[in-house]
């Protein structure tokens, strides 16, 4: 650098080197819930289902996030970040931060990222359980630049119900979260194939996935191109209805 001995305005020119900007995941999606088998409050990484069922053992009627994860792939995720805990009550599911156990087992990643996060068991929690549940996540998600997917329970099945509920449950305006109403019907391969009510969670994190791959992190995952893959919607919107 030359040395400038009195005061004014000098151009200089530098040489420049430039450096590629290396790319990140952006639709990486994180799942914690209870699963029939797998290490226990380790975050592991899988990247298809056939990866889930060899360490979680598939389908488990009373995993919600098994099935979750079901549809992330089915529509279009890559990576999922997978965290087995003893019960899906809502100690277990949020942990502690300085045990890493719960959603905190996430911590374990590092230098890995999760971009988005469902827990889809907390929909079956009480309005308690389920609002220190979501707290907790949407804090973390903050912290991580995540965001959260919240499924609202299988109760709620009508817009007025579902207004209502958001009313009582304000916590969960977030700007590092959103709730999809109404709720999906899956086939369940458990049962017969008979029609199962999910939360969209997961369906819609593989939306993203698939949105981020096909277009690009600026195109919404909205529109005709987000169809959902092996699932409709568990009740009919009126035009009206949807701009409430």
């Amino acid at each position: 650098m030359t040395e400038y001995l009195a005061p004014g305005v000098y151009i200089e020119e530098v040489p420049f080197k430039s450096h590629p900007i290396e790319g990140v995941p952006t639709s990486n999606a994180a799942f914690v819930d209870m699963f029939e088998q797998g290490p226990f409050q380790e975050a592991v990484k899988i990247d298809s289902f056939a990866d889930f069922e060899r360490v979680f053992g598939g389908l488990h009627p009373r995993s919600e996030a098994s099935y979750a994860i079901r549809q992330y792939y089915l529509n279009g995720g890559r990576v999922a970040w997978v965290v087995r805990v003893e019960d899906a009550g809502a100690e277990k599911l949020t942990g502690a931060a300085a045990a890493q156990t719960g959603l905190y087992a996430l911590e374990g990643i590092a230098p890995d990222i999760f971009n988005i996060l469902c827990i889809p068991a907390a929909a079956n929690l009480d309005q308690k359980d389920f609002a220190a549940v979501i707290s907790a996540a949407q804090k973390y998600c903050c912290d991580k630049r995540a965001f959260l997917i919240i499924d609202p329970p299988s109760a709620i099945k009508t817009k007025d119900e579902m207004v209502n509920w958001m009313q009582t449950n304000n916590c969960l305006r977030h700007r590092d979260a959103a709730i999809y109403f109404p709720r999906l019907e899956i086939p369940d391969p458990l049962n017969g194939n008979q029609t199962r009510n999910v939360g969209a969670s997961g369906t819609l994190a593989g939306v993203y996935a698939r949105t981020d791959q096909t277009r690009g992190v600026w195109k919404a995952p909205s529109g005709a191109e987000a169809n959902l893959r092996g699932a409709n919607i568990s009740g009919q919107l009126s035009d009206r209805e949807n701009g409430e």
